[in-house]
């Protein structure tokens, strides 16, 4: 019975982390059709701009210049929110699947002692490994969420200073 109850809170932690790793997909996905619509407007916007610019003068260019910033502008700050609206999510669903995790395994617990298995002591491994996973993906994931904002800023300073030279 005590190895039954292991196989199933092994298979809870399993489903949790398949269902972690589903959401994060869908999160992944979600973001990268929002990033592409957002950079096809920012393309029609840039041609709708180029078209203005070529079939005015002098101030009519200047003006369709300074509208094609702000509408990038705009795009990077867009973008930026997505992003920031998918991490805050993608961070919460992790906490969540974590939580589902740690109670699997308080389960366990109970089950255990109320049985007075001799088995308590692997348990306990197990619930230090699965924390000390948790710890590892959540420190993991907050680490590719600075990089990724690091390297928007990169590129937004860059495209700002495109803009405006």
């Amino acid at each position: 019975m005590a190895q039954e109850n292991e196989n199933n809170t092994a298979a809870s932690v399993g489903e949790a982390s398949r269902r972690t790793v589903e959401g994060a997909a869908n999160t992944a996905r979600t973001v990268n059709d929002a990033s592409r619509q957002t950079a096809e407007a920012a393309a029609n916007a840039g041609r709708q701009s180029a078209q203005a610019a070529a079939n005015a003068g002098q101030q009519s260019a200047q003006a369709t210049t300074n509208a094609g910033r702000q509408m990038l502008e705009q795009g990077v700050q867009a973008n930026r929110q997505v992003f920031e609206a998918w991490a805050q999510s993608a961070e919460a669903t992790l906490r969540a699947t974590f939580e589902v995790q740690n109670t699997a395994i308080q389960s366990g617990r109970s089950i255990i002692e109320a049985i007075g298995s001799s088995n308590q002591g692997v348990l306990e491994q197990l619930a230090d490994v699965v924390r000390q996973a948790q710890q590892s993906t959540l420190q993991a994931f907050q680490s590719q969420l600075r990089q990724a904002q690091d390297a928007q800023n990169a590129a937004s300073n860059t495209n700002s200073g495109e803009t405006q030279g």
